[in-house]
């Protein structure tokens, strides 16, 4: 089961790789660089997310405890990758600015949760080992 995961977590990276390339040489003559450079940082940020995905199956406790703290991780990097795409987005005149604010600020109360949750989980940790 952990096999199969892994060999579809490690197609979907290569078809990202593979489609980004061949996206970006598709459109290097109607696309702006801003543009492109929006683009690549946005798979960039997916291939991070897939690979902290194989970096926790990986870490699966094979006993049938499944760790909470990578997951946190995702979707922190998740609620990250999003922040930035939506700002760049933002600055090159594609997003309202009340819809920017609205999404920033939930993104953000988004954030805050993931990294108190990471804090609250890594000190309940620090107590049970004592």
């Amino acid at each position: 089961m952990y096999l199969v995961a892994a060999a579809l977590l490690l197609t979907a990276a290569t078809f990202t790789v593979v489609g980004t390339i061949r996206d970006v040489i598709e459109g290097a003559g109607s696309r702006e660089i801003a543009d492109t450079g929006v683009f690549i940082l946005d798979r960039v940020l997916l291939l991070f997310i897939i690979a902290e995905l194989l970096y926790t199956l990986r870490l699966v406790n094979f006993g049938g405890r499944i760790l909470v703290e990578p997951f946190l991780y995702i979707g922190l990097i998740a609620v990250v990758r999003r922040v930035l795409v939506i700002t760049a987005e933002f600055e090159q005149g594609r997003s309202d600015s009340t819809d920017f604010l609205t999404q920033i600020g939930a993104l953000s109360g988004l954030a805050i949760a993931f990294t108190v949750a990471i804090y609250l989980f890594r000190r309940s940790e620090r107590q049970q080992q004592t």
